[in-house]
C-alpha cells in the first residue's frame, strides 16, 4: 500500500538468479538502500532512463531511511531527557523533604506554578538559557572580565 504522496507500486513476484541477487544485495548494501529500491533503479538504469530519473528511488529509500533514523534518535532523545527530570525531580524533592518538611509542599507547588509560568512565555528557552549576569548562553570562560562574549 503506497504511502501519501508516494507512487503507486505494485508486487511481483521474480526470480534471480543467486549471482544476480547477491550483486543487488551489495550494491544496495553500498548505497545504503533497500533491495527493492537498488533493483528498480539498476533496472531503470539498464532500460535506459536518465540516471537522475533512474536513481529516484535509490534516493527516496536513503531519505526516507534518513529521516526514520534521525526521528528515532530525536525520539529517544526526549525519552532519556524525560527520564533525568524525572530522577532530577525525585531527588530534589527527596532533599527538600528532608530539610524543608513542614514547607515541603508549599514550596513543591510554588515551583510547579513558577515554571508553568515560565514555560507559557515566549521567552522561556532564552529565560532558561541567560545567565544570572545576562550573557545568554556563555559560561564564565566564554566572556571576558566584563562578561561579554
Amino acid at each position: 500500500m503506497p504511502r501519501a504522496g508516494q507512487v503507486p507500486t505494485g508486487r511481483k513476484q521474480i526470480w534471480l538468479t543467486d549471482e544476480t541477487r547477491g550483486a543487488v544485495q551489495e550494491w544496495a548494501d553500498a548505497q545504503g538502500v533497500s533491495f527493492s529500491a537498488a533493483l528498480e533503479s539498476l533496472a531503470r538504469l539498464g532500460l535506459g532512463q536518465q540516471p537522475e530519473l533512474a536513481l529516484a528511488p535509490a534516493l527516496v529509500s536513503l531519505v526516507r531511511r534518513e529521516l526514520q533514523q534521525q526521528a528515532h534518535r530525536l525520539a529517544s532523545l526526549y525519552a532519556s531527557t524525560a527520564i533525568e527530570a524525572g530522577v532530577t525531580a525525585r531527588l530534589a524533592g527527596a532533599t527538600l523533604r528532608t530539610l524543608r518538611e513542614a514547607d515541603y509542599e508549599q514550596i513543591k507547588r510554588a515551583a510547579r506554578i513558577d515554571a508553568v509560568t515560565a514555560l507559557r512565555r515566549r521567552s522561556a528557552l532564552l529565560e532558561l538559557t541567560t545567565t544570572t549576569d545576562g550573557a545568554a548562553g556563555t559560561s564564565p570562560e566564554q566572556r571576558d572580565g566584563d562578561g561579554h562574549r
